[in-house]
């Protein structure tokens, strides 16, 4: 038993030494393996970092070697010597560098890498964050919250500034700012080309949606995209970029749809968005971010998520010096590839400014090419005609800026007495509108109505009537061998835009049409010169087209949709092809002298003005009209959106100004003059008739101001009828004021029956003006207000009248009555029916009958003012005693009250253009019925007129 248990002990014995060995040999191995790892732990941080900086070393090499605009920091020294790339665009674009475009950095964050590092730990690695850029096909979206409004704008700006920098040659920028009206682009005035929208950006993003269908039908073809088109196109084709800040706020949905349409369709076009979203404001009904399907987002809401152990940090605008480096650099690298400035022409220096002689002709140059590019009128030096001339160019295409360049160039050539300018405006224009103070505007009509075109065509014509009866009594039969026989007379030329427009009316077709050929045929020998400017060229339903342009020998061509160019007619094959090449860039210009024949082209870049160049050359030109001391002719500002002032009436202002009143004979040789020449414009006029004028607004000409005249005989009494108020009795108070002005207090007084609402628009129109005549003019004026005071005073003014009709010395020795009934119809007493419990008529309505009929011979003219025909039937026997009132004025009306009340349908289609201008009818029964169409002075200029020339008589 013993010896069992004594075995059994060594042999456990035995397996403790045996483990004790295994665990010294495990030990021991072990020790080893630490050893080993604390040799390696020891080399690995520092091998690791070291090739973390080689890495990072490598990178900012190559980076260095990279184009600034698309990878470097903005503070970094890469701007030091910063200048715009100008190698090949095309090749850029396929080596990728305009690929992808900075957005910011991505800085290594604090994990296990950063944790390795030995060498600028505390800096860490950083590398450019990148978006994609051209031909990636995707927009830009910029999502923020309030929070990070700030910096997504900063982010925005950033990378306006790098677009320019890396394409300044080859952008366009459209910037949308609705909400912030502009202030999110302060660096928009230093972009040489941009379309800033500061209220609805549904137009500009309207014309970038029509932009990209023109491109896609007409540019692209069969090429897959914008970016890899030739460099041939790429080279006058600019790409456009839509910076769009603050958005969704203040975006219709409209604008956010077209939005979206440029973010889906426009980058295959070469049209790219970045657009600035803020996630906390709604989208209009119907719209979604989701439906941008190609949009890359930089998400700023998020600001700790990390990329792969990266923070994104995004970038702001460089310091303002940065800035003006490098639009300087960009601006330098500009004008010497493509643009000649306006003011580095070498003609237009001050010393030369009038010097130059209209006999032959005037010229002005408008850009460079290989040679000088002009337009000219007159006979160049072989004697070759160049007599009128067309000009056309899609919008975008630089034809405002050449607009300005031809003005101010012959503006700034040739004196007043040797150039005068008709200026034209389409309806919507306002092209013109600097030149209101320029010396030699004769005429300078905005937003021009197709009516008022057809009066400036008519004043043109009559001008050439005029200046042919001088050549006639010179014995010459040109202006040429006018101006040789020593006379002196400026040449005139019309500059009219959205010259079609006149005959898309139907109505007018055919007078303007004969108009403009009658100026084309005869024009040249009378020095009257056209240049006709639209979107293309010839106008649908412009009759005579051959005609006229037989005689429009200089042909303008700009910008063209490519489907236009292709079919041109007024150019040879050599012309056609050369505007085709314009693309989109503008500024290009083909000019042709020779009626379109080839040998006549001539291309090139319209010299480049700022925004501010017109106005300021504009005040230098006043500035020397005051210096000069010659004659300058008469200027006539128009614009059809609004009522003329009182004060565009000259001969009224002549008058008020002469603190004394006309004699007959004066008064006489005034009217008769005609309206060109200062005058009232009325050939009819005789002082032994004792008429009295009354003024009812501007015609649809150029001089004219209609005119209504009172003569001692029957039916000489007046209606005015329309429910505009304000327009009604604006223009009866200016008829007041012109009878007052025109007529000694001695032979004029006035008694106004005033029943318009106390307060109201209107009767305080007519207050005031009554109040300043007694004031002012000294003129008798009585103004009634009460109804039965009115009945009295008509009963009054019958009885007196009755008197006249029994003195022989009537006409000599009374002074005639201007009755005025202001809504007469409100005067119970007046009604025909409506004045006795019998119904019988009362004395007053049977005065006021006596006077229509018989009152007129006597010296007392009514005028009846009122809303409407049938408010004027209950005072006026329509159908019976219409006939008294020759003079009838209508605002719009029905067809049906137009018939019966100046026997046409005309006072029904006044405002077939729309509410503005209020224009109105006169009528004159007598001389035949033909209406006069005018627009009614605005009221709101009476008041200051007579503040202005008060004279006491």
């Amino acid at each position: 038993m013993a010896n069992r248990i004594t075995s059994k002990l060594d042999a456990l014995n035995r397996q403790l030494r045996e483990l004790e060995a295994e665990r010294r040999s495990v030990q021991a191995k072990l020790g080893k393996v630490a050893a080993i790892a604390n040799a390696w732990g020891a080399w690995i941080p520092r091998h690791l970092a070291a090739e973390l900086d080689l890495n990072a070393r490598k990178a900012a090499e190559v980076y260095s070697g990279v184009n600034p605009a698309v990878y470097a920091d903005w503070e970094g020294r890469a701007w030091d010597s910063w200048e715009p790339d100008a190698s090949r665009l095309t090749s850029r674009i396929e080596l990728g560098e305009l690929s992808y475009l900075r957005a910011g950095r991505l800085v290594e964050g604090k994990g296990a890498l950063a944790a390795l590092r030995v060498a600028d730990a505390a800096r860490g690695f950083s590398c450019p964050a990148m978006v994609p850029f051209i031909g990636k096909g995707q927009a830009v979206v910029i999502l923020h919250n309030k929070a990070t409004e700030t910096a997504a704008l900063a982010l925005l700006q950033s990378m306006l500034l790098r677009v320019y920098a890396a394409l300044p040659h080859h952008s366009h920028f459209t910037l949308l700012d609705p909400v912030g009206l502009g202030q999110a682009f302060p660096m928009q005035g230093r972009l040489p080309r941009k379309t800033e929208v500061r209220s609805d950006p549904s137009e500009a993003l309207s014309r970038v949606v029509e932009n990209i269908r023109s491109i896609r039908a007409s540019v692209l073809g069969y090429t897959e995209g914008f970016h890899l088109l030739p460099e041939e196109t790429l080279s006058t084709q600019p790409f456009e970029f839509v910076f769009v800040a603050g958005f969704p706020r203040g975006y219709a949905t409209r604008a956010v749809e077209m939005l979206l349409n440029v973010g889906m369709s426009g980058p295959a076009a070469g049209r790219y968005p970045f657009i600035m979203m803020d996630e906390d404001q709604a989208w209009p009904h119907g719209t979604s971010i989701d439906l941008l399907e190609h949009r890359h987002v930089i998400d700023l809401t998020k600001p700790h998520e990390r990329f792969e152990g990266f923070r994104f940090e995004p970038d702001e605008p460089p310091s303002p010096s940065v800035q003006l480096g490098l639009f300087e650099a960009a601006s330098r690298a500009t004008s010497k590839r493509t643009f000649h400035t306006f003011e580095q022409h070498g003609d237009l220096s001050r010393d030369a400014w009038w010097t130059a002689n209209a006999t032959n002709g005037v010229r002005a140059t408008i850009g460079r090419g290989d040679q000088d590019i002009e337009v000219f009128f007159g006979v160049d030096d072989a004697g070759v005609p160049c007599v009128h001339g067309m000009m056309a160019g899609m919008p975008g295409s630089g034809k405002s800026n050449l607009y300005h360049i031809i003005l101010l160039e012959l503006a700034t050539r040739y004196a007043p007495d040797e150039l005068q300018l008709y200026l034209i405006d389409g309806k919507k224009g306002t092209e013109f509108q600097f030149y209101k103070d320029l010396p030699h505007a004769g005429v300078v009509s905005l937003r021009t109505s197709p009516e008022m075109v057809c009066g400036l065509l008519d004043e043109l014509i009559r001008e050439m009537g005029r200046r042919n009866g001088l050549f006639l009594d010179r014995g010459v039969s040109s202006y040429q061998a006018f101006r040789e026989s020593g006379e002196s007379l400026p040449r005139i030329v019309l500059l009219w835009d959205e010259y079609q427009e006149v005959f898309e009316d139907e109505k007018l077709q055919q007078p303007a049409s004969e108009m403009v050929k009658r100026l084309a045929q005869q024009g040249r020998s009378a020095g009257i010169h056209m240049l006709l400017g639209s979107q293309s060229f010839g106008a649908s339903g412009m009759l005579y087209q051959a005609e006229i342009f037989n005689n429009t020998h200089m042909r303008v061509a700009m910008k063209l949709a490519a489907a236009t160019a292709q079919t041109l007619t007024e150019f040879g094959p050599q012309g056609r092809r050369a505007i085709q090449a314009f693309g989109d860039a503008p500024g290009h210009v083909l000019v042709n002298d020779r009626a379109g024949a080839d040998e006549g082209n001539r291309t090139g870049r319209v010299f480049l003005l700022d925004d501010g160049q017109p106005a300021r050359r504009v005040a230098e030109l006043a500035e020397k009209e005051g210096e000069w001391g010659g004659a300058v002719s008469q200027k006539v500002v128009l614009d059809g959106s609004g009522q003329p002032p009182l004060s565009t009436n000259w001969a009224l202002t002549e008058v008020s100004r002469q603190q004394r009143c006309l004699g007959g004979g004066e008064l006489e040789e005034l009217a008769r003059r005609p309206a060109s020449m200062g005058g009232l414009g009325c050939a009819s006029w005789s002082a032994s008739q004792r008429p009295i004028g009354l003024c009812l607004g501007q015609e649809y000409a150029v001089w004219k101001h209609a005119m209504l005249v009172f003569r001692r005989r029957i039916g000489q009494h007046a209606i005015v009828v329309g429910a505009d108020a304000s327009a009604r009795q604006g223009m009866v108070a200016a008829m007041m004021v012109s009878a007052a002005i025109l007529h000694a207090p001695t032979e004029l007084s006035i008694v106004v029956v005033d029943q318009m609402t106390p307060g109201s628009d209107g009767g305080q129109i007519l207050e005031q003006t009554l109040e300043l005549l007694r004031c002012a003019r000294g003129t008798g004026v009585t103004r009634v207000c009460d109804p039965d005071a009115a009945a009295e005073t008509i009963v009054s003014l019958h009885a007196e009248n009755r008197e006249r009709e029994a003195t022989s010395t009537q006409d000599v020795e009374r002074p005639t009555t201007l009755l005025v009934l202001v809504e007469g119809e409100r005067v119970p007493m007046l009604r025909r029916t409506g004045g006795r419990p019998s119904g019988s008529p009362h004395p007053a309505a049977n005065a006021l009958e006596s006077l229509m009929g018989a009152g007129a011979e006597a010296g007392t003219h009514l005028l009846v003012v009122s809303s409407g025909l049938r408010s004027v039937g209950q005072i006026v026997d329509v159908r019976r005693e219409l006939a008294y009132f020759n003079h009838r004025v209508a605002l719009q009306m029905s067809e049906d009250d137009s018939y019966a009340f100046v026997g046409s349908r005309a006072a029904s289609q006044l405002q077939r253009g729309g509410a503005r201008p209020v224009s109105a009818l006169y009528v004159d029964a007598e001389a035949g019925g033909k209406g006069v169409k005018l627009r009614p002075y605005d009221a709101s200029s009476i008041r200051g007129f007579l503040e202005q020339h008060a004279n006491l008589s």
